[in-house]
Formats: C-alpha cells, structure tokens, sequence
C-alpha cells in the first residue's frame, strides 16, 4: 500500500526528528502554509534563492512521527525529478517519467501524454498479480493504464478495505484539501486520515489473519522545501539533469 502525499521534503517534516540525517534548525513553518512555493524545473535550478527553509515539528504532524518512531523512517530521501508533481508521480507508477515539468496543451504533441512507457501495474498484471489505484491522475498518463478498470476514486479505498478486497499492491491519494498540498490545505486532517488508510489495512490483516502487509507513505516531491544537496550524482540525459541515481 503506497500512500501518496504532496509536495514537502524530508527536512521539511522530519528535520527534527532525533537521530535522523536532518536539518533541525530550520524556522518553524506556518500551519497551514501561507503560500504555495514555486517548483518547476526552472524553480529548482533556481532553489538556492526561491526554496522554502522551513520546517514543522512533532507537535504539527504527530501521527507521522508516531509511525516513525514504531517503523522505518527514510533519511536521506529525495526528490526523484527535479520538478513538479506529474514527473514525480510517474516515477511512483513507472520508475520512469519522459518529462521534467507537468504536461502542458501547448507542449509538443510527441511530449504530452498519454506515454507509452512501461510501468509497475503492468508488471503486476503480467506476473498475475492485482493493482488498485485510489484517486491518482497519472496513471491515465500511461498508454497501457489509461481507462483500466483499477482506477477508481479515493472513497473506494476503505470499503475495499473493510470487505478484504484490496488488490495486491494499493497506491492510495488523499481527496482535494486532504492530500497536505500547500493552499488549500488541511494538515493535520490530512495527516490524520494517512493514519486512518494504514490503522484500516492493519485491523483488516489482523481481524482475518491475512499476511502481513507494508505500507509506505511517500511524498511526490519537495516543491523546494528544505531539500538539502547532500544527494547522489544526477542521471542525465540530452545534458540535462533529471533525475536522481538514488536515494
């Protein structure tokens, strides 16, 4: 179960956290955020004036940092296409994106989706396995998943949690105003219902004896926030630095 959040950095939220590789002495961002920072491709290139330098404490988001300290937190996490949301969202479904910047109309025709690149359900399906996406726009990004029957909205997440019925691997969104993408927001609501999709999926497992299961909770990029330059080299590609080697 992949459960997917919107545009902060591992600085961001978990700078504070004792004992992770984080910057603490960041200031103490508003809740909720003032403002939206820009994070296009031309943004991060410029991140050394525009980036935000702000972070949130336990006290902001304490469901997180209650999984963080009973599971796995991820130092050293970054931001896989320096860019936006869309990119970033690929990589979640495909570990692939053919663009640096959401898609836009007047884009080349031969750079606006659908792409026909392979991805991680199809992977799935051919290995006779299931998927399920819970409200997620990228995946009619990509030929082979476009109008599949596993897309479906975020409200279907639960009851198929409740019945047993979820599919092997869930990549689940929070709603409008759910998914902590900054203005409109509503934080801790939001962080809150995280909380929810994985305390559901657990007393599902444990009630019915089923295999244990992972859920990971990830963000689809920075958007500028506090991402320190301690990252491996960049992939390139045309000359152009696009993606990280890893994390």
């Amino acid at each position: 179960m992949i459960i997917v959040k919107e545009n902060h950095a591992f600085d961001n939220y978990f700078g504070r956290f004792p004992g992770a590789d984080g910057d603490p002495n960041l200031a103490l961002a508003s809740d909720p955020p003032s403002s939206d920072h820009p994070h296009t491709h031309a943004a991060w290139l410029n991140r050394a004036n525009v980036a935000a330098r702000e972070q949130y404490a336990q006290a902001n988001i304490p469901n997180y940092w209650r999984y963080a300290q009973q599971y796995t937190l991820c130092d050293k996490y970054f931001t896989e296409v320096a860019g936006p949301s869309t990119p970033n969202h690929l990589m979640l479904i495909a570990a692939d994106s053919p663009i640096i910047n959401n898609p836009h109309y007047r884009d080349p025709i031969n750079t606006q989706p659908p792409f026909n690149i392979p991805s991680l359900p199809a992977a799935l399906e051919k290995a006779g396995l299931t998927w399920g996406n819970y409200g997620g726009y990228a995946q009619g990004y990509i030929t082979a998943l476009k109008g599949n029957k596993s897309n479906t909205t975020a409200d279907k997440f639960a009851p198929a949690a409740a019945a047993g019925k979820l599919p092997t691997v869930s990549w689940v969104y929070g709603p409008t105003g759910l998914s902590e993408h900054p203005v409109p927001v509503i934080r801790l609501v939001g962080e809150q219902l995280a909380g929810v999709r994985v305390e559901q999926r657990r007393h599902i497992s444990l009630r019915r004896r089923r295999s244990p299961y992972v859920a990971c909770l990830v963000a689809d990029q920075g958007e500028m926030e506090a991402e320190r330059d301690m990252r491996p080299l960049p992939e390139q590609s045309d000359g152009v630095r696009r993606a990280w080697a890893g994390h």
